[in-house]
């Protein structure tokens, strides 16, 4: 080795070293790595439910099923007002502030909010498909049961992670529900004659018993001090008791709006591309198109993880002006997620055919949507948490408007490519969405915030730490 080589190999090892030292970088390191496993242990459950699904009863049973999911979830969004992203921004405050009874009265007045929504989104639902097609099939009547217990089950993961115990949220948020739901379907499958509707109780169930055990974590979690002297001070208990009626619902409802319009957007752009799918197309292929985002939705898990532990500190730095602190933390969020995104990107390129065979042969059909669908949450992830970041350092409004755009454009592409390529011009709607999405968020981070949120040379993860420690 040279003298030069030498010299760059201990610059980098000392950049290393101080990467590891730096607490912000070991924090999100650490916690994604917890909870980017707990996500793949939910997802990795959640793919062998449906491939015994699909096993079990064809193409036509997963997309039946998948439908009912990506009816559930955008409905759930909707009743929860945007409050589960205002409890993540809000908690991570208070804490700051030492103001326990604060977080507490936002969280009480969120779930009463969110369980009234989501109920009065049920009944419409009932009064919709009963006008329409004249009855209620056990599908919906599930459906109906379903939304409010998601509802209020995210809600209590969004609190979970402004208390940043990002690895118990996404217990919640992904492993009990898949567990659960995997083990009554097996249950049910095993021990009675296989009913399609099977699959949807199960989910149920899961859901339930996700909320339940949610439900008694944030209420012993609130319940716990500070670590902070402050907290038992009798005027900061004061001052928090006093403030705690001046959390007005209109108040929630004027700062949660755009967070909830941005949000509800980005979950029905996971959502649209499978109604236009059922919409011009057959349950078959909506089951085929399900398991290509399925299996190109893993590649995005890290980003996923890593937003987990990076959104209370974004909302931290920006609220204590560390600007080179936001910065440090984007950039290091978002080569952490591509890391570790790319090994994931390449394992569904190279044996995309030995995948899609686990769900049966006729899936074979979806071969180039898994591929274009696989590129398109690369590009997403690459470009980092650049919706999260904006939201949380107080440019939500703007999102809101760059999403609305963005499902203009994914519902006119959908409606043009769909009819001419089915499942894969459904795959290429998608791609070319995220993409515009993302260089329109990393203009406005750029001219806002003075840096490129596309990563640089993975070695400059370590020198962004070593500036910060120096």
């Amino acid at each position: 080795m040279s003298i030069s080589e030498t010299s760059k190999f201990e610059k980098l090892q000392k950049k290393i070293s101080l990467a590891f030292s730096n607490e912000s970088f070991k924090e999100i390191l650490g916690k994604s790595f917890g909870s980017l496993i707990v996500r793949v242990l939910g997802i990795g459950i959640s793919l062998v439910f449906n491939i015994i699904l699909a096993r079990q009863f064809g193409a036509d049973g997963l997309g039946n099923f998948s439908l009912l999911v990506s009816i559930v979830i955008p409905l759930s969004v909707l009743a929860r007002l945007g409050f589960e992203i205002l409890l993540i921004k809000k908690i991570a405050l208070f804490n700051i502030d030492s103001q326990s009874a604060l977080k507490r009265s936002l969280l009480r007045k969120s779930r009463l909010a969110v369980a009234i929504t989501s109920i009065l989104i049920g009944l419409f639902w009932c009064i919709y498909r009963y006008i329409v097609f004249g009855s209620l099939d056990n599908q919906n009547l599930i459906l109906i049961i379903a939304l409010p217990l998601h509802a209020l089950l995210i809600l209590n993961v969004g609190a979970l992670k402004g208390e940043k115990k990002t690895v118990l949220a996404a217990v919640f948020e992904n492993l009990i529900i898949w567990g659960s739901a995997f083990f009554v379907f097996v249950v049910l499958v095993w021990f009675r004659n296989p009913l399609e509707i099977f699959a949807s109780i199960s989910y149920l169930i899961g859901i339930l018993i996700a909320f339940l055990t949610s439900f008694i974590s944030i209420s012993n979690v609130s319940k716990k001090p500070l670590n902070n002297p402050k907290e038992n001070s009798l005027n900061t208990q004061e001052k928090s008791l006093s403030q705690v009626n001046k959390i007005v619902f209109s108040d929630m409802v004027k700062e949660s709006f755009p967070i909830w319009v941005t949000t509800g957007i980005s979950i029905l752009l996971l959502s649209t591309d499978i109604w236009f799918v059922a919409f011009f197309l057959d349950s078959a292929t909506v089951g085929h198109y399900s398991a290509s985002a399925k299996l190109a939705i893993l590649i995005s898990f890290p980003l996923g993880a890593v937003i987990n532990i990076a959104s209370p500190k974004f909302s931290e730095a920006y609220s204590n002006a560390e600007t080179h602190k936001l910065k440090q933390i984007y950039h290091q969020s978002t080569r952490l997620a591509g890391w570790l995104s790319i090994p994931i990107f390449l394992t569904i390129v190279i044996f995309h055919n030995q995948i899609l065979d686990l769900f049966g042969g006729s899936f074979s059909n979806a071969i180039l949507s898994v591929l274009i669908l696989s590129i398109g949450q690369l590009l997403n992830v690459l470009f980092g948490p650049n919706n999260q970041f904006l939201i949380m350092t107080g440019r939500a409004k703007i999102v809101q408007f760059i999403m609305v755009l963005t499902l203009i454009s994914s519902v006119s592409l959908s409606l043009i490519l769909i009819p001419f390529w089915g499942i894969n011009g459904a795959a290429l709607a998608s791609m070319i969405t995220i993409t515009i999405k993302n260089i329109i968020l990393w203009i406005v981070i750029y001219r806002f915030y003075g840096f490129s949120s596309i990563p640089f040379p993975a070695q400059k993860i370590f020198s962004n730490s070593a500036n910060t420690n120096n």
